[in-house]
Order: C-alpha cells, then structure tokens, then sequence
C-alpha cells in the first residue's frame, strides 16, 4: 500500500512538470541553479567542453530548457541548432537530472527544431540512452576511443 501511495504521489508530481525554454535575458538568473547539473553530466560523459557550451548558452547561442514544476528545477536540457552546408540540425548538447522524468517533454523540443527548420534531432549521451529513448531515435554514427 505504501509504495501504491509513493507512486500516485510521484505521478501527481510528475502531472505539474513542464519543460520551459528560458529566455535569453532570464539565463542569468537560471544558470546558476543548473549550472552545476550540467557540468557534472557533460563531464560524466567527457564528449565536449563544458565551458564553450557555457558561453554559448550565456551569449545566446544555444537555448537553455529547465524541466520543473513552481517549486523546483528538475532537470536542464541544452540545445543549440547548428548550420552546415547540407541541413540544419537541432543538438542536444548537454542534458542533466533524470532522464526517465524528463523524456515525455522531448516531444517538445522536437517541435522546436522543427519549427527552426531542422532536418533532425542529434543528441550525444551515454550508451544506455539508446535502450531509453524512443525508437525513432537511430544510431547513425559512433564515437571510438582508445585510452591512453
């Protein structure tokens, strides 16, 4: 009975959640109380530098996405929409909090990119991603590494 209540309350809980893109005059504000999630995801991960991520997302360059309800910040999502010679792609380039909690509100940002044009969604993260999202997700490249 008590985990029946733990789940309904978790469910409410997750009922009040949003995913928020944070405007750019508002990033100072909200980057200090997700900063620290971010890095340590991005430095889990070691697939880019935390620090031009950081200034891309102070300067306006890539957006900022808060997963929360009124009282709390559950997760950060970074997205920045990169232009090459051939397509447009929307890049998740940094996610931090619970993916399992925060993966309904993809949808969210798939119609953000495209509604910037994007030809696809390219996220980077860690194996076990694949087995998480949904199966419209592919894996159309690999990163191979060799510890020196």
């Amino acid at each position: 009975m008590a985990g029946m209540a733990r789940t309904m309350r978790a469910m409410r809980a997750m009922s009040n959640m949003v995913l928020k893109s944070i405007a750019p005059q508002h990033v100072p504000f909200i980057w200090p109380s997700v900063r620290n999630i971010i890095a340590a995801a991005m430095g889990r991960l070691e697939l880019s530098a935390f620090w031009p991520t950081e200034q891309a997302v102070l300067n306006g360059g890539a957006t900022l996405w808060i997963v929360c309800d009124e009282q709390q910040i559950y997760g950060a999502v970074i997205t920045e929409i990169q232009e090459m010679e051939w397509a447009r792609f929307c890049m998740l380039t940094a996610f931090g909090g619970h993916l399992k909690t925060s993966l309904p509100f993809l949808e969210v940002i798939e119609d953000y990119a495209h509604a910037m044009e994007c030809k696809a969604i390219r996220i980077m993260g860690p194996n076990a991603w694949q087995r998480i999202l949904p199966a419209d997700y592919l894996q159309t490249a690999v990163v191979l590494e060799k510890v020196l």
